[in-house]
């Protein structure tokens, strides 16, 4: 079993801490994502509304089906033991929202570098990085879908779509281009030039409009918007033409190629129908929005902050959704959590071992729950054992009220937020004490170096390659 399998067992277990252990107490569990992450209750919504779920992955070249040779994902995959998708991000997540009832159409995208704790996983990520959160794409794809549906609200995902650069190829070559005007001249990753207007782009056209970065207004949110606009430009050519629609579902069918979705052939038969009884509409179309933090953010990397009035009006409008903003998702809460790299020059901070700040104290919270795990996989403990077993359950209990106090605090805004010492150094002494006692030999230390990402006591999926 990998390192990283055996933590998340040790973790699974720690969770029916109230039957662990004849006679133990159990200690309290925490509704913050960093340290205790639920899984989302499955969702509902209202029978008149389909919403799937569409992931396009950076998975290969433009034009090819495999990844580029000068990459060491690959390599990367096959030390992990994981399937090769796995090491690279879904860049592209939408929704595509149909409402019988309103005989509505809505895309609804959510930019890949947003911040976000994805739901059962402890950790901080983007949104594109929610996928590698697994071991497998089933898994991978379950993860995104939760953490868009944690993003929206908790709206119900009934379908998805994941396919790479190369799929799309491939589809784009079946559907045979699209009719498209293009706001402005620029020039695409494939060489290609193209002029402001009304043209005809076939494959190459359309993933050059969707992934053009240069000389073109290239941000992640207007990269979002041309993938909505082309969706949409493709949808059109799809109505009323079912052999067109046919033709593409065996090309995604076909073998070689890196297509997955839960939708069943007499299901998208019904979709399509639906799509046409609707009649031809504009498409409304959405985008969560927010703000990049600095390079002092949390490190090296750059997260887009939700806009959280953008978000519950998205909601609203898209969904009919009512809901409260998300905590834990501002610039000031990200700075807490790792404050004391703030004014610090990259080539020191790499040397320095921070102590004090808020992912600190996730990371004691962490190595707490590992060792009591340990603990509990011993069975009902007696004389030292049990006592030390059973003050740490006390001190933990308190250290997790003081960490949620804390956080509460810097979520509102508050950057001196802490946990008082005393308490750190006497949960520090009997987190030892415990683990001497049941023979947990791993490392106790509770501070983390410049690259936090990688630490497994803080990130569960530290493998991940961020950038």
């Amino acid at each position: 079993m990998s390192r990283n399998k055996l933590l998340s067992a040790l973790l699974a277990a720690l969770l029916i801490l109230g039957i662990a252990a004849p006679g133990a107490a159990e200690v309290n569990k925490s509704t913050h994502p960093l340290v205790d992450p639920q899984e989302l209750v499955p969702g509902r919504s209202a029978d008149d509304v389909v919403n799937i779920l569409l992931l396009g992955s950076e998975h290969g070249t433009e034009g090819q089906s495999g990844p580029s040779a000068a990459s060491s994902k690959p390599a990367r995959a096959r030390e992990l033991g994981i399937p090769e998708l796995l090491v690279y991000h879904t860049d592209t997540i939408m929704v595509l929202s149909i409402n019988k009832t309103k005989k509505q159409i809505n895309l609804i995208s959510v930019p890949r570098d947003t911040l976000v704790y994805v739901p059962g996983v402890y950790g901080v990520y983007k949104m594109n990085d929610a996928f590698n959160c697994a071991s497998s794409v089933r898994e991978g794809i379950s993860r995104a879908q939760n953490t868009v549906r944690w993003l929206l609200g908790g709206v119900k995902i009934d379908a998805y779509v994941l396919l790479d650069m190369g799929a799309l190829m491939k589809l784009c070559d079946t559907l045979g281009g699209v009719d498209f005007d293009l706001e402005e001249e620029y020039t695409g990753t494939s060489g290609r030039k193209y002029a402001a207007g009304r043209q005809h782009l076939d494959s190459q056209g359309i993933m050059d409009y969707v992934r053009a970065r240069k000389n073109i207004d290239g941000n992640d949110q207007n990269r979002t918007e041309r993938s909505r606009k082309m969706i949409a430009a493709i949808i059109g050519k799809l109505w009323g033409n079912w052999n067109l629609v046919n033709s593409l579902w065996e090309t995604a069918n076909g073998k070689g190629i890196n297509f997955y979705t839960n939708i069943e052939a007499s299901e998208l038969t019904t979709l399509y129908r639906t799509a046409q009884d609707l009649g031809r509409m504009q498409i409304g179309s959405y985008a969560l929005e927010g703000e990049y933090g600095t390079h002092t953010t949390c490190g090296d990397f750059q997260f887009r902050l939700l806009d959280q009035d953008n978000r519950i009006r998205v909601l609203e409008e898209a969904f009919g959704i009512s809901a409260e903003p998300l905590p834990y998702m501002s610039l000031k809460f990200l700075r807490w959590l790792n404050e004391d790299y703030h004014g610090v020059a990259a080539e020191e901070a790499s040397e320095i071992r921070f102590s004090s700040d808020g992912l600190c104290m996730v990371k004691r919270l962490h190595k707490g729950q590992m060792v009591l795990a340990q603990a509990y996989s011993l069975g009902a403990l007696t004389g030292s054992p049990k006592a030390a077993l059973e003050d740490f359950e006390q001190i933990y209990n308190d250290y997790l009220a003081a960490f949620e106090e804390a956080a509460d605090r810097a979520n509102a805004g508050d950057s001196s937020a802490s946990v008082p010492k005393v308490l750190t150094k006497n949960y520090e002494s009997a987190l030892k004490a415990l683990a001497d006692q049941v023979g947990y030999t791993k490392s106790l230390q509770g501070s983390h170096g410049h690259f936090w990402e990688q630490d497994y006591a803080i990130n569960q999926y530290y493998q991940i390659d961020w950038r």
